[in-house]
């Protein structure tokens, strides 16, 4: 036999269709037709009109971005609240997308305010620019982030100084980001190097050739390393404090070893110090003032210097 299944909406018909005949002389097919009747269930219709009510604002949206929820966690979260509060999902526009546009939409507005207030009130205090995202850390890349952040800030006229580690991909001669910056530029920065990352240099160096020795680098931590590297950030330390720290590497009676490298690596990135730098030393209080005057008098002398950046931007 063979079976056949009907449907219509609310019936389901079960045909059966004999494969052979039952006599020779019959020329009428037996047919089994059997009607099967579902009850009716009534069904949850859905509303096919989203929720207009606004729920999502900037506020909630910073506590979102503030504790890192993903865009899943917060429609969890925000369905189990608006049911908490005796309300109905289908009145808010609660759903992964309406989730993610609204978060940009207010990001974005957020980022603008955030832009067009720093230029109202700049210089008088500080404001992060960008965090940009770019494809590597090579100086070309990390210029290009940089002067775009700058023309969009509307700040390109205004930079004078760049503060920035002393590893090749920033201080290069030629592919550095400083030097393609100020070719970018069309004219020189002045170039504050991070004290904190040649100290670490140093520092990696000296455990790098003497780990079983703990001992003995733990005293030069303490003796020689801990004053300095506190007072890295104040740039009109960094002569002074830079030219006392080399003067006390030199204790060959303590450690020779330690002494030796350590010297070795920071004499390398002394390259910023110049004219324009050494002059910092003015506002430092730990300088005698006999020695401010003597520097005074020096810079007021015709003289060539012998002082140049590590790069020669051209």
């Amino acid at each position: 036999m063979l079976v056949e299944l009907r449907s219509d909406k609310q019936n389901i018909y079960l045909i059966g269709s004999p494969s052979y005949q039952i006599n020779e002389d019959s020329d009428e097919e037996q047919i089994l037709s059997s009607e099967l009747s579902l009850p009716d269930v009534p069904c949850h219709k859905q509303s096919s009109i989203r929720g207009r009510k606004n729920l999502i604002t900037p506020q909630l949206i910073a506590a979102l971005d503030r504790y890192q929820l993903i865009i899943r966690d917060s429609f969890y979260i925000l369905n189990v609240v608006v049911e908490a509060l005796g309300l109905s999902s289908d009145d808010f526009p609660i759903n992964k997308s309406s989730i993610q546009r609204i978060r940009t939409e207010t990001r974005k507005s957020r980022a603008e305010a955030i832009k067009a207030d720093f230029q109202t009130m700049y210089p008088t205090r500080e404001q992060l620019l960008a965090v940009p995202k770019i494809e590597n850390s090579s100086g070309k890349h990390q210029a290009k982030a940089i002067s775009t952040a700058l023309f969009d800030g509307n700040l390109l006229d205004n930079v004078q100084i760049i503060c920035c580690d002393a590893t090749a991909s920033n201080t290069g001669r030629f592919n550095g980001a400083c030097a393609i910056l100020e070719q970018t530029l069309g004219r020189e920065l002045l170039l504050f190097a991070c004290r904190h990352h040649v100290y670490q240099l140093m520092l990696k160096l000296i455990t790098a050739k003497d780990k079983k020795a703990l001992q003995d680098v733990c005293l030069f931590v303490v003796m020689l390393y801990v004053k300095p590297w506190l007072e890295c950030p104040a740039a009109t330390k960094a002569p002074d404090q830079d030219l006392r720290f080399l003067k006390m590497l030199e204790y060959e009676k303590v450690d020779a070893i330690i002494s030796k490298a350590s010297i070795s690596t920071f004499s390398h990135n002394l390259w910023y110090l110049c004219e324009e730098t050494v002059i910092l030393s003015l506002f430092d209080d730990e300088v005698d003032s006999q020695i401010k005057k003597k520097m005074i008098a020096n810079f007021n002398r015709d003289r060539i210097s012998d002082f140049s950046k590590r790069y020669d931007p051209s």
